[in-house]
């Protein structure tokens, strides 16, 4: 009989270093594929054996195997990787994979064990902030619209690409946003990447003011451990506007009308001013004032003697345009009126029809002077109110006619109290009557023939004047005229 010893079970293990290429692009696990990693088996003797143990480390490509060297039956192996060598910049802490482990080499053992790395990129989420503001000085309005503004919520975009692998997939979405300066979290972006932002200006337009001046951040490129802060800054420009008026005017003559009008302004942000304005062309008060103002515009000096109106105003004007066109008409209404009026008519001399009267004249509180040619009659130019007394006196220097007598008719002065939308005439008649004269001539006879020349004699003479009756007293001497 033969005895045979039964042979040792012993095996060589081939260790194949391999990528799972999910969530990477092909340029990364080629990237990888191309790179080395360390891999470790350590294989012990079963106890109570004097076996010593196998340990060693060999450096490995990906999907190219290394083998072991022979490791008797009975031994326990374990297999490792490290990991510091396999990381790689731009990932997250590959996550190991290996096929088998605390294998005990035996008739049955596989000989292949697989060490597959999984990787993700580091990822990293960037922080959006969004802070408004608006241009220029603030007023009270401003800054109730602001803070309005800072409540409010706005559209932001970000696209985040591989700058080394056109082929990586991108990462893009949108973010709200409010307007007080608290962040808001991205998607987490792949270290490595390069991100680029962009504003919906349509969901940042606001009433009042202009489009945005967006500061938008430029291109940010994601690092490892840092979070970096994408800051979105709008500046809303503050829109201003202007009023135009055109006066217009109804109901009057454009010669006693003012020739141009007055208007106070006052706006709500504390623009005030004047502007002097003709009808016709509308004519811009020349002032910026932001939208949202509300204006009040008076008139000032509209008022025409003799004319009801109720001066042009304009309350609340809301400037919400470049220009606000606004109308401000006058329209008058003749108020009763009546004027003085004389007429003059002389009688009894040719030369009075050449002349010119003169008369004083007291309408109301008025008073003035009237000259009136003979034959006519002159109307005073002011109106005056009805029932408005009137007295008139002529001056007796501007109707005297050396060599003539006159006498007014109906008299010398005259009152008259004025009537409703008419012309008030009162007439005055000068009568004039011719002087004459004649010579009176004393003669003694007789015995008292030698008083001619020396004695005086006393007459009586009457005579009858129209305006005058008068008696006189004449003495005479004898012989004399």
């Amino acid at each position: 009989m033969t005895n045979h010893a039964n042979k040792k079970a012993q095996t060589k293990f081939n260790l194949v270093k391999k990528i799972n290429p999910a969530g990477l692009s092909q340029r990364q696990v080629d990237a990888l594929n191309n790179s080395d990693f360390a891999l470790t088996y350590r294989c012990v003797a079963p106890q109570g054996s004097n076996g010593k143990e196998i340990t060693k480390t060999v450096t490995a490509k990906p999907n190219t195997p290394v083998e072991t060297e022979v490791i008797p039956e009975g031994y326990t192996c374990t297999f490792s990787e490290d990991m510091a060598k396999a990381a790689r910049d731009g990932f997250a802490e590959p996550k190991l994979t290996i096929s088998q482990n605390d294998v005990k080499v035996g008739a049955d053992t596989k000989p292949e064990v697989e060490f597959i790395n999984s990787y993700t990129k580091q990822a990293v989420a960037l922080k959006v902030t969004k802070d408004v503001r608006i241009d220029g000085a603030l007023n009270d309005t401003d800054k109730k619209n602001l803070a309005e503004f800072q409540k409010q919520q706005y559209n932001v975009s970000y696209r985040c690409v591989d700058p080394a692998d056109d082929k990586a997939p991108a990462v893009a979405s949108d973010v709200k946003v409010a307007g007080n300066g608290q962040g808001v979290d991205t998607l987490p972006i792949p270290v490595g990447y390069t991100c680029t932002f962009n504003e919906d200006l349509r969901s940042a337009a606001r009433d009042g003011y202009g489009e945005p001046k967006p500061t938008i951040p430029g291109p940010i490129t994601v690092e490892a451990g840092k979070k970096a802060e994408a800051k979105f800054v709008n500046t809303y420009p503050r829109l201003t506007g202007d009023i135009t008026l055109t006066k217009t005017v109804t109901g009057i003559d454009a010669a006693k009308a003012p020739a141009s009008f007055t208007f106070a302004y006052k706006c709500s942000d504390g623009t005030t001013g004047t502007k002097d304005i003709k009808p016709g062309a509308p004519v811009p008060l020349g002032i910026a004032v932001p939208y949202g103002t509300t204006c009040d515009i008076t008139e000032t000096n509209g008022a025409v003697a003799g004319y009801d109106l109720k001066l042009a105003q304009a309350h609340n004007v809301p400037v919400n345009a470049p220009k606000v066109n606004v109308e401000v008409k006058n329209a008058y209404n003749k108020q009763p009126f009546s004027q003085f009026a004389i007429t003059k008519n002389v009688e009894g001399a040719e030369a009075a029809k050449n002349k010119t009267y003169e008369f004083d004249v007291t309408c109301g509180d008025e008073k003035f002077t009237m000259k009136v040619p003979a034959g006519q009659t002159v109307t005073y130019e002011k109106e005056f109110k009805p029932d408005t007394k009137c007295t008139a006196t002529e001056k007796t220097e501007s109707a005297d006619i050396p060599g003539y007598s006159h006498t007014v008719y109906p008299q010398k002065t005259q009152e008259i109290t004025l009537g409703v939308n008419t012309i008030c005439a009162v007439e005055f008649i000068n009568k004039y009557t011719e002087q004459g004269s004649f010579t009176l001539t004393k003669q003694v006879g007789g015995t008292a023939a030698p008083l001619n020349g020396g004695k005086k004699f006393n007459f009586t003479a009457s005579w009858i004047n129209p305006s005058d009756q008068a008696n006189r007293n004449q003495g005479l001497h004898p012989g004399r005229r």
